[in-house]
């Protein structure tokens, strides 16, 4: 779905940010939209309903910048 929807709005408007925001409640689930395409996630819920809101946005920022690095050497292999 991710990959789909992203793809979609991308060739309507390459310049158009995605923010994939529905069922996003750990930093695995920040990590699998942005690594598949999205630009952001939502996070809110995941956070307020944290047993610790701290160590939830630290694990989801971590996340989406493992995300952005493994998607841009992804990018990367595919131009090679």
């Amino acid at each position: 779905y991710t990959v789909k929807c992203c793809h979609e709005i991308k060739e309507v408007n390459p310049e158009t940010l995605v923010m994939i925001a529905s069922g996003i409640t750990t930093g695995e689930d920040v990590y699998k939209v942005i690594v598949n395409g999205a630009d952001g996630s939502g996070s809110t819920s995941g956070i307020i309903n944290a047993p610790s809101r701290g160590d939830r946005v630290r694990e989801m920022v971590e996340a989406e910048l493992k995300a952005m690095m493994d998607r841009q050497l992804s990018i990367g292999r595919k131009h090679k």
